[in-house]
């Protein structure tokens, strides 16, 4: 990883990235020497390695922040470890459309829990309440949903869901975890004692310059203040205007930025970066968390 990291930041700097004004022209050439030295995945595979990681034991936790239904994590698990328990935390949110994808298999997609009934459970103005009454419904008595937005402040005092955690294994999948979280997640990890992780970072455009994580990121990086929030600068940047993904320049810029975030979150948690090639990177662009970051 230290190479893999000396690289990254080179890059940066020559992309004028950490100086806070990114240019496409003149790329340097190894960025592909720099991603085949990282290990490819997808949310399945992650998915393979979780179930393969986490025991099924009734001293282990496996906690979902950020978790939608739960159905492509920590439900799915769950489901296939009945002697665990689930928990899936996530924002308050009303659903404006009813989720017919949890009751059909998908093609090409695995690892993924279909539900088989519960369909007249949903509602949409009450998810709480609908995501626990399915997985009732469903047999699957050990997971909960818990509505709780987790921020910053979390990381020094945490909420009161983990606090009450008394089992020796704690472990922590969050697929798509937008912003901050991730590296909340991983602060988190390292509060409680996790015995896993595995985060992929999404949507870092919308980092603010005075986040939590830049100090992280500097540190891991070895960059100076003035490089940092160079750095910073040049992430935050509007999803429309920088950063384009059908053009191959700046997907490349946007690619290694995303790669040196992912490399301080690996640092935090002593973890592994894994490139994710899920198809959806397609369409989301930027906005895609092009990495995931693993403990094993």
């Amino acid at each position: 990883m230290r190479e893999i990291k000396s690289q990254v930041v080179e890059y940066l700097r020559k992309v004028q990235v950490l100086n806070g004004n990114p240019e496409v022209i003149n790329l340097p050439e190894n960025f592909q020497n720099i991603l085949q030295n990282i290990p490819i995945a997808t949310n399945q595979t992650m998915q393979q390695k979780a179930m393969q990681e986490i025991s099924n034991s009734n001293d282990e936790t496996i906690i979902m922040i950020a978790s939608g239904w739960g159905h492509r994590g920590v439900g799915y698990l769950a489901a296939n470890k009945p002697n665990t328990k689930g928990l899936l935390i996530s924002s308050p949110r009303i659903e404006k459309r009813f989720p017919d994808f949890l009751f059909r298999h998908i093609p090409n997609l695995e690892n993924y829990l279909v539900f088989q009934r519960g369909q007249d459970e949903i509602q949409l103005d009450n998810i709480a309440l609908s995501t626990n009454r399915l997985y009732r419904a469903n047999g699957i008595q050990n997971v909960e949903y818990i509505e709780r937005e987790i921020v910053e402040e979390h990381t020094k005092t945490l909420p009161k869901e983990l606090r009450e955690i008394t089992t020796s294994n704690k472990s922590f999948i969050t697929y798509e975890a937008p912003v901050d979280l991730a590296w909340i997640i991983g602060k988190i990890h390292n509060k409680i004692g996790g015995t896993y992780f595995c985060v992929s970072p999404s949507a870092p455009e919308r980092l603010g310059e005075e986040s939590f994580v830049w100090d992280i990121v500097q540190e891991s990086l070895g960059l100076s203040n003035e490089e940092t929030q160079g750095y910073a600068q040049s992430t935050n940047k509007n999803l429309q205007d920088r950063f384009n993904y059908d053009i191959i320049q700046e997907k490349k810029i946007g690619t290694m930025i995303k790669l040196g975030l992912a490399i301080s979150l690996a640092d935090l948690v002593g973890g592994k970066v894994y490139r994710n090639l899920n198809k959806a990177q397609n369409t989301l662009g930027y906005n895609f968390p092009d990495f995931f970051v693993c403990t094993s």
